[in-house]
């Protein structure tokens, strides 16, 4: 049996060398990528290294709070038509099998992630109230445990309570070969 020593394999000489400030954040996210990290994995590990925004404009800064009223008490359809121009038509709304922007774009009007991105790749919260990160205790040293803290009182489209078992139940979906997510 081989044991690797991932405490000090290339990922995390890379990963220091943001935390540092010897490479930016692009930079990052492109060499993990060609050492077979996905991208979102990548800008996630870019985003906890604690390296502060670059070029974070107005309209990114903006973009990040979130609004001070939602869509409660409102009824359904009651806004009237909306309509996507796209380049293309989407075929589905789910963005964990979605084969193309035009389908992720789509599914964004369905469903909402825990956290979004910002123009420059920073992560926001969005149905959690902190991103996680070493600093504020959320992510482990190592880089394999994380805690997410659920924003209190989201619920589902039918009133049901959005819980941290419904964020587990997708993890396992996406992680299920038979699925064929792309968000593995």
């Amino acid at each position: 049996m081989v044991s690797q020593n991932h405490a000090s394999g290339p990922l995390r000489a890379l990963y220091e060398g943001l935390k540092a400030g010897n490479i930016d954040r692009r930079t990052f996210v492109h060499r993990a990528s060609l050492l077979g990290i996905s991208a979102a994995s990548a800008v996630f590990l870019a985003n906890t290294a604690g390296v502060a925004a670059q070029d974070a404009s107005p309209a990114a800064t903006a973009a990040a709070e979130r609004p001070a009223a939602g869509t409660e008490n409102q009824e359904r359809g009651a806004g009237g038509e909306l309509k996507l121009i796209q380049w293309q038509a989407p075929t589905l709304l789910s963005p964990h099998v979605a084969t193309g922007v035009k389908d992720f774009l789509a599914s964004v009007l369905v469903l909402e992630p825990l956290m979004h991105y910002l123009p420059d790749a920073t992560m926001i919260p969005n149905l959690v109230t902190e991103v996680p990160s070493v600093e504020n205790g959320s992510l482990s040293e190592d880089l394999t445990e994380v805690t997410l803290k659920l924003l209190p009182d989201v619920v589902w489209s039918d009133g049901e309570p959005f819980t941290a078992e419904d964020v587990v139940f997708t993890i396992d979906w996406v992680k299920n070969p038979e699925n064929a997510s792309v968000n593995i």
